[in-house]
C-alpha cells in the first residue's frame, strides 16, 4: 500500500513501466474500495473513525482506493497480460489482522491534530475498542485489496 499514500501513481508506474526489462513483471497491491473497513458488531464510531481517516489520506495528497485504478494506468502505460486478483480478509480478536489493525489505531491522534474528529470522539473510540476484547462475537473486516500485475 504505498500508491495510495504517494500520489500520481502514472508518472510512478510509468517510470515503472521504463526500468523493467522486456519481460519484466510490475504487482501492485493496494486497497481498491477503503470503505469497506468494518468491524462487527457495527459501530458507529469506528465508522466515523475511519472515514476520517480516508479524508486524512486524500488531504495529504493519497487516495485510498487507488487500486481501483491501477489496472487502467497499467493499461494506458502499455503492460501486457494484466491480471487482477482481489484479496479480502477478516480477523477475529487477537488475530494477526486484529493485531496490525490495533497498531494502526495508535495513529488515530493524528485525526484529532487534523481537526478531523474531537478529543472525546477519539476517546470514545478507544474505549470502545477496548470493549471489544470481551466480546467474542467481534470481528473486523480490512478494506480489500487488489492484486494488479502486469508484464512489460
Amino acid at each position: 500500500w504505498v500508491l495510495m499514500f504517494i500520489g500520481d501513481e502514472e508518472k510512478i508506474i510509468s517510470d515503472i513501466y521504463d526500468m523493467l526489462k522486456p519481460g519484466g513483471v510490475f504487482v501492485s497491491i493496494e486497497y481498491f474500495d477503503f470503505d469497506r473497513i468494518s468491524i462487527f458488531p457495527r459501530s458507529e464510531i469506528f465508522d466515523t473513525i475511519y472515514q476520517n481517516v480516508k479524508k486524512l489520506i486524500k488531504q495529504s495528497g493519497g487516495e485510498p482506493d487507488i487500486g481501483g485504478e491501477i489496472y487502467k494506468t497499467m493499461q494506458n502505460t502499455g503492460f501486457k497480460e494484466i491480471e487482477l486478483h482481489p484479496i479480502y480478509k477478516t480477523g477475529k480478536i487477537n488475530s494477526a489482522l486484529w493485531k496490525w489493525l490495533e497498531q494502526t489505531n495508535e495513529n488515530h491522534q493524528n485525526l484529532v491534530d487534523s481537526e478531523l474528529i474531537t478529543q472525546e470522539e477519539y476517546e470514545q473510540f478507544k474505549t470502545d475498542w477496548e470493549m471489544r476484547y470481551n466480546d467474542n462475537h467481534t470481528f473486523i473486516c480490512a478494506p480489500p485489496l487488489m492484486i494488479t500485475k502486469g508484464k512489460k
